[in-house]
């Protein structure tokens, strides 16, 4: 039901594209699927801290091949972007991903966990119109009702 609300959000204007950006889309979800199960794994010898140190740490070694440009960026941007970077490598990131693995260390199924990751696009979308003013589409409050729904029903199936 939540990913028929994902479709709703996505589709309610009547256009389906297929091109790169679905591969893209694919392939990350084939790799957030991948890093719940090793985070799974991993929980089983280190701590929520720990296993979420070693996945940034991964994450960062792949993305050293943008180093020499992200330095001449980084030189360049104003310091007001520099401390957005900063608070958003903290809080939305990193705490994020380790509270993600506190989550997976207490359910019982992973399913229990990754069910919630639909929320997201509903959050963004009360964030946007908290923070930024937007006025939510019929589509964002069909979409977002299905999500909301569905997550419901998940919590009284399992209760």
């Amino acid at each position: 039901m939540e990913f028929s609300g994902i479709l709703v959000l996505t589709l309610w204007s009547g256009i389906l594209s297929v091109n790169a950006g679905i591969l893209w889309m694919f392939g990350a979800a084939v790799c957030i699927s991948s890093y719940n199960l090793l985070q799974r794994f991993l929980l089983k010898k280190y701590s929520p801290l720990q296993a979420t140190a070693y996945s940034v740490f991964a994450g960062t070694l792949f993305l050293l091949v943008y180093l020499p440009d992200a330095a001449i960026q980084f030189g360049n941007a104003p310091l007001y972007q520099l401390l957005v970077m900063g608070f958003m490598g903290v809080f939305p990131s990193a705490l994020a991903y380790m509270l993600w693995a506190k989550a997976l260390t207490m359910a019982q199924k992973i399913s229990d966990v990754t069910n919630y990751m639909f929320v997201t696009p509903l959050l963004a979308a009360l964030m946007g119109f908290l923070i930024m003013g937007e006025i939510p589409t019929l589509a964002t409050c069909v979409g977002g009702l299905m999500i909301f729904a569905g997550l419901l029903l998940f919590k009284k199936s399992n209760a």
